[in-house]
């Protein structure tokens, strides 16, 4: 049994459940933010093997027939009801303490997705697999980064340094006037490598590359900015197919989604590994099975578990 840890209504996750019913796998869903009232685990360790329950609903499932986790955003306490805050707290800490401890696959364990929150810790694993990596400031200062435009002679982008999905920016000679706003904050500046764009989904030992030709900045949010998207599914050279393979496997991720360029110069740049990549939106102009992928790979025990 596959256990998954999300919302049914986000698209990933309802993309996952009707691919599970087409191939009549058996699978459990729980959205710890409805469950968190009721949602109650136990469980010892005996020579390496998960002995305990987990309580949900009235219903009572035995951990040792969970084979696999897939995990989309653990819910994390926000400042809304101290009550709602408490529970979610308390929920939030036992997933995560289950997440870690269990020996089955796990879609990705709560210590691998972190690096993403890093950008440049992620930047100095993704130059290690060989991959080219922009030139790239982080800073809250504004002459810094003024100094950092002129330098890449205007061709800058930036965005924000959390894990939180951020909208990437070309930056215009404009916006030096409002480099103060950085006391409040700092902000990551890559120089803009201009290129073609690919997101390849790394699913256990497999890879799902698109490639995505289009006029925006960041291709994912065109339509705000009025710009063209077409995507494709293609293959990649087998060198560059093995560096994604390679950084996943590094990240400790059995799912990935890994954001590529070639360069005009035929260079291959990688910026980030999304430890929890839309992949439903990529199918739906792919025709690609990247959750089927990532099912097998569940299944299998690929990547590092």
């Amino acid at each position: 049994m596959i256990l998954i840890l999300g919302a049914l209504g986000d698209s990933g996750i309802g993309h996952l459940v009707h691919r599970l019913l087409d191939r009549k796998h058996r699978f459990l869903l729980l959205d710890p933010r409805d469950h968190a009232r009721g949602f109650e685990m136990s469980w010892e360790m005996e020579r390496g093997d998960m002995v305990g329950c987990l309580r949900h609903g009235g219903a009572v499932t035995p951990l040792a027939e969970v084979g696999a986790v897939y995990v989309h955003l653990l819910p994390v306490p926000d400042n809304t009801e101290e009550e709602n805050r408490s529970r979610l707290a308390t929920t939030h800490a036992l997933l995560h303490a289950y997440l870690e401890s269990t020996p089955v696959p796990v879609c990705n364990r709560p210590s691998c997705s972190a690096t993403n929150f890093s950008k440049t810790y992620q930047q100095q694993v993704i130059a290690a697999t060989g991959f080219a990596v922009p030139r790239t400031l982080v800073t809250n200062q504004p002459d810094a980064a003024g100094d950092f435009f002129e330098q890449c002679q205007g061709r800058v982008i930036y965005k924000s340094l959390s894990s939180i999905r951020s909208i990437v920016r070309r930056m215009t000679r404009s916006d030096l006037g409002r480099l103060d706003l950085l006391s409040g904050g700092p902000t990551q500046f890559q120089e803009w490598v201009p290129g073609t764009d690919f997101r390849v989904h790394v699913m256990g030992a497999r890879v799902y590359p698109t490639e995505i030709a289009s006029d925006a900045t960041d291709y994912r949010y065109s339509n705000r900015e009025g710009a063209t998207r077409t995507m494709r599914g293609v293959l990649l050279p087998e060198e560059v197919t093995k560096r994604c393979l390679k950084l996943s496997f590094a990240l400790g991720l059995i799912a990935a989604g890994v954001d590529l360029r070639r360069g005009l110069d035929g260079r291959w740049y990688c910026f980030e590994a999304n430890p929890n990549p839309a992949f439903a939106f990529y199918e739906q102009f792919t025709g690609q099975r990247i959750a089927d992928g990532l099912i097998d790979a569940l299944l299998d025990g690929q990547g590092q578990g």
